[in-house]
């Protein structure tokens, strides 16, 4: 009966369906800095960030074609200017805000990924994500357990990575 169990286990996990949970170091420097609450998968389809620090979370899905490097880059960036989750900068458990330590890795990333992005700050974190998201297929999803049910919605990502958009959500979590 056991050797029954584990070979369903085995052909289970081994279907193209299922997910197979990929290790962190696959998120390279993020992987280091990562916020509690973060998780990362990969199938043979798709490789998804997902930030959960509550009953809400940020989704970023692509294609498992992507780069891991783009996707790591894609992540990092959103995390620190699109997301506005205050545990980014006051984490609820004794872990390194976020926030704070992603400042050291935000020049390399920012200057290996402008290509043609001009502007302030913002201006460039919006250009890049933007373009980054066409170019490689990258959803953007807002999900939440609501009555016992998870509900996922796909973000407008125009709106979600716009300058304004990012200024305002940085703003604000500045002033908290």
């Amino acid at each position: 009966m056991r050797t029954l169990t584990a070979i369903s286990i085995f052909l289970f996990l081994a279907s193209s369906g299922s997910a197979i949970a990929a290790d962190m170091r696959s998120l390279g420097f993020l992987s280091e800095i990562a916020p509690s609450g973060l998780e990362y998968h990969v199938t043979k389809k798709l490789k998804t960030v997902k930030y959960c620090p509550d009953n809400t979370c940020n989704i970023l899905e692509a294609p498992a074609s992507i780069p891991n490097a783009v996707f790591n880059d894609f992540a990092f960036l959103f995390l620190s200017y699109a997301s506005g989750y205050i545990y980014l900068k006051e984490p609820f458990d004794n872990s390194r805000p976020f926030l704070e330590t992603s400042k050291k890795f935000l020049p390399q990333v920012v200057e290996r990924r402008k290509h043609h992005c001009n502007g302030d700050e913002f201006e460039i974190a919006s250009c890049i994500l933007n373009k980054m998201a066409k170019e490689y297929s990258i959803k953007i999803y807002f999900s939440r357990f609501d009555e016992g049910e998870n509900i996922k919605e796909l973000e407008k990502q125009e709106e979600v990575l716009s300058v304004k958009v990012l200024r305002s959500t940085r703003s604000w979590l500045m002033e908290q």
